[in-house]
């Protein structure tokens, strides 16, 4: 696969262009992080950046995505759920599918690598329902693994089978060997859990003909399944010549927990075989390997391999005791864990409270205290934006300013209590009046209100003419006595967006006069 550098690419020759060339940088880009993440991480933030000087905003979301699952599988996996998590809201309130499935399948690893099995595998499930029948057969092959690992992880093996078997029969259609290699590495991996050896040793093989075929080098993760199949099968023969370019790489270049791991597996094997010095050698190193580097994990199982060690020697007093060291370890180990786990789960969701706080108080600024309707703040803000979607859609949109008759006289003879109470429920008949039409209703101030009606002026008239019926008909006894309460509603219309939002609240509020002066109570367009 050919991985984007976000190099310039010099002038495109039209806006539309320069978004299709960046949206097929991302969709590549996705693909990248399975054998080689850490080349993603520059390109990502390219990507991003170019994104945002376009306003593409759910390419720029998808690009963070993209850094913060290379961020994960550096070790940093409190930043893929706080990005992911983030991402999803933002995904949900715009209904982007697109992005909420791939942050539904990253959230999935998330969990996973926190041990929540049941949590990663809703999430893996939300994604492969998200995914589009037409997305590139690399993307679906990744949200099915994904699905497969999360109920692998869960134990429940025959399932994971199952969704493994739809993986495999989709790999024909991806011509990109690494991802042939990543879905054999899995199957290996599930059937060594589920204790059918055979079938893992089968499906090692497998991925070692592929990555042979296409000149993989296989990593330190590939090279530890085949080794635990090749044990597992009884090859214990064969398992220091496939760890061997870990346990024996030029320069130093292994990273410390695959040696560590190589030679933990290496020890097992010659224990097995019956090779014990060479096992206790083996175990040893992985010791000294692991304390220098304070890798804890790897001191708790390199303890609980020598006990084992020398169990097979003999040595059973010794071995009690290692046995004894290794349950201390294991527990100081498992609870630093928890404690990591507490750290990642805050970490992650701390920045998306503070992001819902800081929704919540916009949300409040934007509302009448009094009635819960948008105000005259929201209005100004949202009023233009309409406009323009009805410039760009070719569409209607109306605003019908509705003021209440001679409510003076409610506040005055009644109390200013009652005059309130009434406001709140003229509101939620304005509001029910809207419906789900993606207009809204406001309080503009006073006794006067405010409809945006995305209809044409005969519909939003017709609309009006509703409502004013509506509260001329209420029995509003219960809080004015036999006062009556009225309503006089101009309104006005456009169409494609054919005016300011200035403009178009003037001639509504005109309307409005006119209907006052021809004796109030009624709808003026």
């Amino acid at each position: 696969m050919t991985i984007p550098r976000g190099e310039p690419v010099g002038e495109a020759p039209c806006a539309a262009d320069s978004r299709a060339e960046l949206a097929r940088a991302v969709d590549a880009l996705e693909l990248v992080p399975y054998h080689a993440p850490q080349e993603a991480a520059e390109p990502a933030r390219e990507l991003e950046r170019r994104a945002r000087e376009l306003g593409e905003e759910s390419l720029v979301v998808r690009a963070r995505l993209i850094g913060a699952d290379v961020r994960a599988r550096a070790g940093d996996n409190a930043a893929l759920g706080r990005v992911a998590h983030q991402a999803l809201t933002w995904a949900g309130e715009r209904g982007d599918r697109e992005v909420q499935c791939r942050c539904e399948r990253l959230l999935s690893s998330f969990y996973g690598r926190l041990g929540d099995t049941a949590t990663s595998l809703e999430h893996a499930v939300r994604a492969v329902e998200l995914l589009s029948p037409a997305a590139p057969p690399a993307l679906r092959i990744r949200h099915f693994m994904a699905l497969a690992v999360a109920l692998m992880l869960a134990q429940s093996f025959d399932a994971a089978r199952d969704r493994f078997g739809s993986t495999l029969a989709m790999l024909d259609e991806c011509d990109d060997p690494d991802v042939r290699v990543a879905v054999w590495n899995n199957v290996a991996y599930l059937e060594l859990m589920a204790g059918d050896t055979g079938a893992a040793l089968a499906a090692a093989d497998e991925m070692r003909a592929v990555g042979a075929r296409h000149g993989i080098a296989m990593d330190a993760v590939y090279l530890d399944t085949i080794a635990r199949a090749q044990i597992g099968a009884g090859h214990f023969d064969a398992v220091e010549a496939t760890l061997a370019p870990i346990l024996y790489a030029a320069g130093g270049r292994t990273e410390p927990h695959d040696l560590a791991e190589a030679l933990l597996t290496l020890a097992e094997s010659q224990r097995l075989a019956g090779a014990l010095d060479r096992a206790l050698d083996s175990v040893h190193r992985a010791l000294d390997e692991s304390r220098r580097r304070g890798i804890e994990a790897f001191v708790v199982r390199g303890i609980r391999e020598h006990a084992a060690v020398l169990a097979a020697t003999g040595a059973h007093a010794r071995a009690y005791e290692r046995l004894l060291e290794f349950h201390a370890a294991h527990e100081a180990v498992q609870s630093a864990q928890r404690q990591a786990r507490a750290r990642t789960i805050h970490a992650a969701f701390a920045t998306q409270e503070a992001v819902r706080e800081s929704r919540r108080f916009r949300e409040m600024s934007l509302r009448d205290p009094l009635t819960n309707l948008y105000n005259r703040r929201y209005l100004d803000d949202r009023l233009p934006a309409l406009l323009d979607t009805t410039r760009q859609r070719f569409g209607h949109l109306a605003v019908a300013i509705v003021d209440l008759d001679h409510f003076k006289r409610v506040n005055d003879e009644v109390s200013h209590d009652a005059g309130d109470k009434v406001l709140v429920r003229v509101a939620y008949l304005l509001d029910a009046a809207v419906g789900g039409g993606g207009g809204f209703a406001a309080r503009l101030g006073g006794e006067e209100f405010l409809l945006v009606l995305r209809d044409d002026a005969a519909a939003a008239a017709r609309t009006c003419e509703r409502l004013r019926d509506t509260i001329g008909a209420h029995d509003w006894s219960d809080l004015v006595g036999d006062l009556p309460v009225t309503a006089s509603i101009g309104v006005a219309a456009t169409f494609a967006g054919g005016a300011t939002a200035t403009d178009l609240l003037g001639a509504a509020d005109r309307n409005l006069y006119r209907a006052k002066a021809a004796g109030r109570n009624r709808v003026a367009t």
